[in-house]
């Protein structure tokens, strides 16, 4: 491809980039259904407003410190700054980066979330981590786990399993081994620092400035302190990239075994995050050695010398990946994702798994969305990370190599997620977090490539701002102040909605803790646990009156006991479908989804009743506890049931005490009281309903 083709395609991409940040393209999101879009809508047009008034804020602030300072005082002093970390080897550099990181990130995990998991998919991980860190690989079958099972996790014929693939979880059981789980989030972002730093050394050979702020820029990244902080996989994905990228730089230098360590970490990376592994790990491996000079004839032989060695290191990975797949949920290639969620789960423009159309222009929309919000979570800045490329990529004269495969190492993520009908804002646009190093180094790249961009002779107001110095002021600036003011305040809030889960009560004795959740979990609890796809159980829960659907599962779990074919209630399964009820609230205070003038059976009331007190949350705490298949002498957390079912589950563990964990007035927080006693205040009776009614 000629250098002419590559420039017009790198304007395009700046422009295209700036147009989806500054144009309220992610608007488009208030046409599709569902709260998912919605709360994006208004979360990006917050960003967005953030962003337009602190830009102008920066610039008016920093145009008045280098017309009272000076720039010529203000560019001598970057410059001293910066002549003493170049001075630092990049080893050197990377290590000390990596320890500030590591220590950011733990003190990030304990003040937010004191050390625990907060988000549903770390939760529903642990608990399988919990598996593997006692030497299995699943919770075992056998087990009734309508009183374990939780968001994100289903059971097998050959046990029970989160939809996850098993690499990240591996990381976590080692932690959990080793009784040091809080050092999993801050080891993964140390290292992904350090790799980053010794990849950016190596992109740019020419320009130690540019690779020495991209590696402090991610060291410091707010948004990947946060999402190793929360234990989650995007962590170990940066990581194993960056270690990825370097292997294959130096087998692109030098000896091709280094393939060997490119094909382990993308291997690595694949049981992880599988996507993210074919996206970016085919980047920073057969993209980094297109880019070896010699004939066409012997680059084509040094491409196939290093693959051939990748695929080698990579092999027992995939082959690992495939014997999970294949024992859990039936096929090789079928991950948990789609045995979770069904077919609608993966890429394309199609329905959801939930009913919701996902269009083109879905997409668009969503791509916007997660720009905009990128540009702001990724360093809390108050002018646009994600507009500072867009400009660059738009006005730079030409870009090196290296700057190109980091244009391709992050957008190609971008470009595949377009296409996955699944965004989330949580901590910021979490699925792009996979390629942080790279949005990193290019959003250093830019800084930097802008600032040189600008004739030292230019200045405003009769050369009284040099503007040279007023826009590295400026962008010094906003960095600076995300990191000191804006992140602290975002990240205090977001310790207010995504709240510490709690620690489990101790016990010096074996008990068993029932825990009271809400009917609506109680019964997703017990389908997915009889074999019902989630996306399924989502459906039913959406679109039926909670009575029907109680009686659906009382039928549905006979028939899998059975194995017959009893015939089921009708309920209505069609996404778009509903039996016309609608939320009601009961004389209890309970909200239930209910037909107008529907009259519950007794059952259904004491179900509804027995949540009056408020509920508590199970998940959280059955991975800190004992578990099934698992031997222990401690507290077991499982879903209370009702008395009849509990007794069923009481019987299968004798030797252990029960007590009930629910909500007391009037100070209704989550308190243990003694079996009978929690028994006759959630359900009144110790009866079975049927013969109560």
């Amino acid at each position: 491809m000629s250098g002419q083709t590559l420039a017009l395609l790198r304007r395009i991409l700046g422009a295209a980039l700036i147009l989806l940040v500054v144009a309220p393209v992610w608007r488009l999101l208030a046409l599709r259904a569902g709260p998912a879009s919605a709360e994006a809508v208004v979360l990006t047009t917050r960003y967005a407003l953030l962003l337009a008034q602190g830009t102008i804020l920066t610039l008016v602030l920093a145009g008045v410190a280098t017309w009272l300072v000076g720039g010529a005082k203000l560019e001598s002093a970057t410059a001293r700054c910066t002549a003493v970390i170049n001075r630092l080897s990049p080893v050197g550099y990377g290590l000390a980066l990596a320890l500030v990181s590591a220590i950011a990130t733990a003190a990030l995990s304990f003040y937010l979330w004191h050390g625990r998991p907060a988000l549903i998919d770390a939760l529903a991980q642990f608990v399988q981590a919990r598996y593997m860190a006692a030497g299995l690989s699943a919770g075992p079958p056998g087990f009734p786990y309508e009183f374990w099972v939780g968001a994100n996790t289903l059971v097998t014929a050959n046990g029970w399993v989160s939809q996850y693939p098993p690499g990240h979880m591996v990381i976590l059981a080692a932690g959990l081994f080793l009784g040091a789980v809080w050092l999993v989030g801050p080891l993964l972002m140390a290292s992904a620092t350090l790799f980053t730093v010794l990849v950016a050394e190596r992109l740019f050979p020419d320009d130690r400035v540019v690779a020495r702020l991209g590696g402090l820029l991610f060291a410091l990244s707010p948004f990947m302190l946060s999402v190793a902080a929360a234990y989650m996989s995007h962590a170990t994905a940066a990581a194993l990239v960056c270690v990825g990228a370097y292997c294959s730089l130096r087998a692109r230098d030098g000896h091709p075994s280094w393939a060997l360590g490119s094909g382990l970490a993308v291997g690595a990376l694949f049981a992880a995050r599988p996507l993210t592994a074919v996206v970016s790990g085919s980047v920073v491996t057969v993209g980094i050695w297109l880019t070896h000079p010699g004939t066409a004839a012997g680059k084509l032989r040094f491409l196939v010398t290093r693959v051939a060695v990748s695929l080698a290191g990579a092999l027992p990975f995939l082959l690992a990946v495939a014997a999970y797949n294949n024992r859990y949920f039936g096929s090789p290639l079928r991950f948990g994702y789609v045995a979770y969620l069904g077919p609608n789960h993966g890429l394309g423009f199609h329905p959801d798994p939930f009913g919701n159309p996902y269009t083109p222009l879905n997409a668009l929309g969503y791509t916007s969305s997660d720009l905009v919000a990128l540009g702001y979570t990724l360093f809390r800045t108050s002018i646009s990370a994600v507009l500072l490329i867009g400009v660059f990529l738009l006005v730079a004269r030409r870009l090196s190599a290296g700057a190109r495969l980091l244009t391709l190492w992050a957008f190609s993520l971008v470009a595949v997620l377009a296409c996955y009908w699944h965004h989330d804002l949580m901590l910021g646009p979490r699925m792009l977090s996979d390629a942080a190093p790279a949005w990193c180094v290019l959003a250093a790249l830019a800084a930097v490539g802008l600032v040189r961009l600008i004739p030292a002779d230019r200045s405003l107001f009769q050369g009284r701002i040099p503007l040279r110095a007023w826009i590295g002021t400026a962008l010094l600036a906003a960095w600076a102040a995300g990191l000191v003011l804006l992140a602290p305040r975002d990240l205090s809030s977001l310790k207010r909605i995504l709240v510490a889960t709690p620690e489990a009560p101790a016990s010096s004795y074996p008990t068993i803790v029932f825990v009271h959740d809400s009917w609506d979990s109680r019964m997703v609890g017990r389908l997915i646990a009889a074999g019902m796809r989630a996306d399924s159980v989502a459906v039913a829960l959406a679109q039926n009156s909670s009575c029907r659907l109680h009686e659906f599962v009382n039928a549905y779990e006979a028939s899998q006991r059975d194995a017959g074919d009893r015939v089921l209630p009708h309920l209505e399964l069609g996404h778009a479908v509903t039996d016309g009820s609608e939320l009601t609230r009961l004389t209890s205070g309970v909200l239930v989804r209910a037909l107008p003038n529907e009259v519950l059976t007794p059952e259904c009331l004491r179900e509804a009743d027995a949540d009056s007190g408020g509920r508590v949350p199970l998940l959280p705490l059955v991975w800190q506890g004992d578990l099934p298949g698992i031997a222990g002498s401690g507290a077991m957390y499982v879903r209370d049931l009702g008395p009849v079912a509990n007794a069923e589950l009481l019987r299968r563990f004798p030797g252990r005490r029960p007590v009930v964990l629910l909500r007391r007035p009037p100070e209704n927080v989550p308190a243990l009281v003694r079996y009978e006693v929690g028994m006759e205040l959630l359900w009144k009776s110790e009866a079975d309903p049927d013969e109560s009614g």
